[in-house]
């Protein structure tokens, strides 16, 4: 269901925001099954109930797989496009430019910490 993620934690707070880029193979027939909407990768990456359920799932995984609370993302935004080389969020070998990250989705990760209060 997730292609890519971007986790953010700031040190002064107490729990972390994530940037999802779900796969867009899987998530049009995902959506479609589980919350009987359609749509283009853009669309269904802005609808809210998608945001709400990919959360939903990534939080019953954490917890499956014994994460602790603190290690949980509290809130998540979806990416439409991957990250990578060219759109300069991806290193040569394919790591990612932590700081181009925070950078370029810091508008939504204030959005996040803002709501968590």
């Amino acid at each position: 269901l997730v292609a890519q993620a971007f986790v953010y934690g700031e040190s002064l707070k107490a729990s972390c925001v994530g940037i999802l880029v779900p796969d867009p193979e899987v998530l049009p027939g995902w959506a479609r099954n589980n919350l009987n909407l359609e749509g283009t990768m853009e669309e269904l990456c802005r609808n809210k109930k998608v945001e709400e359920a990919i959360l939903q799932e990534v939080a019953t995984l954490g917890k499956k797989n014994g994460l602790y609370s603190f290690e949980q993302v509290k809130d998540i935004r979806l990416h439409h496009e991957l990250f990578s080389l060219e759109n300069g969020l991806l290193t040569p070998t394919f790591k990612s430019k932590r700081n181009a990250l925070r950078a370029k989705f810091q508008p939504q990760i204030q959005e996040m910490y803002d709501k968590l209060v």
